[in-house]
């Protein structure tokens, strides 16, 4: 079992889409925040198996994503490090987002 933690850039991440979407829909953002928490779970199962993210390269340590949709079939992506038992989730992305750049999030010390 890993450890889920966010840095307060993820943090923010995530208030910013939940916020963007009870804006439209509340009971899409309750969903959401729903999709996101299940894939907190899975990777607290096993954050090891998740892929690496394929703006990984730009970093100085490997950095891993696991994918979660909306009901509506949107796709998110939480972005993660993994350091001995806890995964540093950086990032949470949305739909047509840029890719991560080292310079968008700081990995945690």
């Amino acid at each position: 079992m890993f450890e889920i933690r966010l840095t307060r850039e993820a943090e923010a991440n995530v208030r910013g889409i939940y916020g963007w979407i009870a804006s439209r829909s509340s009971d899409g953002a309750r969903t959401w925040l729903e999709a996101f928490d299940g894939a907190k779970q899975r990777l607290s199962e096993g954050a090891d198996q998740c892929p690496l993210a394929p703006e990984s390269d730009a970093f100085d340590e490997e950095l891993r994503e696991i994918a979660f949709k909306t009901r509506r079939g949107n796709v998110y992506r939480a972005l993660f490090v993994i350091r001995e038992t806890t995964v540093h989730i950086v990032s949470v992305r949305g739909p047509g987002q840029d890719r991560l750049n080292p310079g968008d999030a700081a990995l945690p010390e």
